[in-house]
């Protein structure tokens, strides 16, 4: 278990038939966790030739199962690949085999591709089967050679996958998460509090998690209202703090 660390400048530089870990700033195998963690301004660069191996702030370890993420924060973190077109991701990318693997209340924004890739994940990549997406909010994601064009994740959800009261800001592969612009749900997007705004979409509309916690990641009570919000950060009364990573 890796808790409550800030995880900032971690880069890696993917060539050729690599097929090995591709994390830039965290790699999870066996039955790791990350918990209560923020991952920020890491780097991965170049192309592998295999698409499990392309990108990805957090990598899940090929053919590892039972992994977890809980109340992270995963933001401003960067993909450069050697070449357009292709599969990959800024944030969450799995690298196969991950079954029965958990991601749960984080928030995955502003992370940036420099490029375009085949399918629109800078936010998460998963091929794999079995994994599962709880109370999780996947904005402000970008390919910068699709200029206004939200990236958020490619997930294949063919009954293989499972995806609970989650918020996304493009019409992504799962549908049945709610679609929303980071301008209306994050209390100051624009200086990096991705605090959930007072009644929209992540406000009081998570589910109860399957790795519960007692506190959000800037240490607040995890659930304060009507239910559980959505993402890392749970909304109070009161301003409260948060850790900017602008």
């Amino acid at each position: 278990t890796v808790s409550n660390c800030v995880i900032r400048g971690g880069s890696v530089k993917l060539s050729g038939s690599v097929d090995h870990c591709a994390g830039g700033g965290a790699v999870i195998g066996g039955s790791g966790f990350l918990t209560h963690c923020i991952l920020t301004n890491n780097t991965v660069t170049g192309t592998s030739n295999k698409p499990a191996f392309r990108g990805g702030t957090v990598f899940f370890e090929y053919n590892q199962k039972g992994c977890r993420i809980s109340n992270c924060l995963i933001a401003y973190n960067t993909y450069q690949p050697s070449k357009d077109g292709e599969d990959g991701t800024a944030g969450i990318q799995y690298g196969g085999s991950n079954d029965e693997t958990w991601v749960e209340n984080c928030t995955i924004a502003c992370n940036t591709v420099e490029g375009t890739l085949a399918k629109r994940s800078a936010g998460i990549y998963c091929t794999t089967w079995y994994a599962r997406f709880r109370n999780n909010v996947i904005a402000g994601n970008i390919e910068t050679g699709l200029p206004d064009t939200p990236s958020s994740a490619y997930i294949i959800t063919d009954g293989k996958c499972s995806v609970y009261s989650s918020v996304v800001d493009a019409d992504i592969s799962f549908a049945s998460a709610i679609v929303a612009k980071p301008l209306d749900i994050f209390r100051d997007y624009a200086k990096g509090d991705f605090t959930p705004k007072v009644a929209q979409a992540l406000h009081n509309t998570g589910t109860t998690p399957n790795y519960p916690a007692q506190v959000d990641l800037a240490g607040n009570p995890r659930l304060f209202g009507k239910g559980i919000d959505i993402g890392c950060y749970e909304c109070q009364r009161n301003r409260g703090f948060f850790f900017s990573v602008r």
